[in-house]
Formats: structure tokens, C-alpha cells, sequence
């Protein structure tokens, strides 16, 4: 039998509204009160030195907290640098603003937050390689993250000929299911 504490609540949100902000907080404060035990991941963009932090801060202030906040570092400008190198200084962004609204020790921010990157080309010319997955595994070991993802398992294979449009594979020089098998040696 599953209960709702069995299973998480992830949401994904990229609305900069304080309006639409704070009832996506008042939501999560209703459900997780109603919901003893639901482990809640929100997950948000990024820059390249870390989220905007208006939906961190607003939801500190409203005294939600979350399992854990986790970012997407990609699409943000990337493109021709090393995107194992970016998501690093993101996530250290995002470090700095979970301990800058909720008081935590770098320990406590670091369990807090996730890591949900892309594999391969990206929608912005990125470039995300196996290599660049070992250093983010290696960056979240080290650090005891609360979760580390990606998008998207379906693009995890060489391409067969060119870069398609359609998300069939990464684009990127690589064997079947190398990113998925880099990420699953993921401990905590």
C-alpha cells in the first residue's frame, strides 16, 4: 500500500510573480500540513552564479520549509564553457541562498538542496558531457545533496547519425545509458 508519505512531492516552478510566489508557498504550507511525512523537492531555474532567490526567501519568511530545492543548470548561457564547472558555482549559489533564509550551517544547506542537470546538448547549445556528470556526481557526494537528477533518461544513447530535433539521444559522444549509470553510483 502507498501513502502519500511514500511518495514525493516534486514541483517545478519558474514563476518570478511574488503574487503567484506566495500561493505556491501557501499551497505547499496547506498540502504538507494535511500530508505529515511527504517529502516536498521544489525545483527552479538558474543562473550561472545561482537562483533567484525571491521564492527561496518568500518561502523562508512564510516558514515553509522543503526537503529540498533543486536546480536546473542549464539553459542559462552556458554554451562553449564547462557546464560540470557551471552547475558547481549554480549550486553554490543556491547554498548561499538557502543559508542566507533559513539561517543553515553550509552542512544543513547543502542536505537541502539538489542538482537536476541535462544530459547532452541543450535547448541553449550546451554542451553537458559524461566528464561533466562525474564532476557534478563528485561535487554532490561530496556534499551529501538531498537529490541529484536529470533530463532526460530518453535522450541517454549516442545519436545514430546527426543531432535530431526530436530528443531521440544527447548529441554528445557517449555509450547507451552512460550518464544514467554515472548518476546511479549516487549515495548521498
Amino acid at each position: 500500500m502507498t501513502t502519500a508519505s511514500d511518495s514525493p512531492l516534486r514541483v517545478v516552478t519558474s514563476d518570478s510573480n511574488g503574487t503567484v510566489q506566495q500561493r505556491t508557498v501557501d499551497a505547499l504550507k496547506t498540502v504538507k500540513a494535511s500530508n505529515p511525512g511527504l517529502k516536498v523537492y521544489v525545483t527552479i531555474g538558474t543562473g550561472q552564479s545561482g537562483p533567484d532567490t525571491s521564492l527561496i526567501n518568500r518561502a523562508a519568511s512564510s516558514g515553509l520549509t522543503v526537503d529540498a530545492w533543486t536546480i536546473m543548470p542549464f539553459d542559462f548561457g552556458g554554451a562553449g564553457q564547462n557546464m560540470g564547472t557551471l552547475t558547481q558555482r549554480a549550486a553554490e549559489g543556491l547554498k548561499t541562498a538557502l543559508k542566507n533564509a533559513y539561517g543553515y550551517s553550509d552542512d544543513a544547506a547543502y542536505r537541502a538542496m539538489g542538482i537536476s542537470s541535462m544530459n547532452g546538448i541543450t535547448d541553449d547549445n550546451e554542451t553537458v558531457t559524461p566528464a561533466d556528470f562525474q564532476t557534478i556526481l563528485s561535487y554532490a557526494q561530496a556534499h551529501h545533496l538531498a537529490r541529484l537528477t536529470f533530463w532526460s533518461a530518453n535522450r541517454d544513447r549516442p545519436c545514430p547519425g546527426a543531432y535530431p530535433s526530436d530528443d531521440t539521444c544527447s548529441g554528445v559522444s557517449q555509450s547507451n545509458w552512460q550518464f544514467t549509470s554515472i548518476f546511479a553510483r549516487y549515495t548521498g
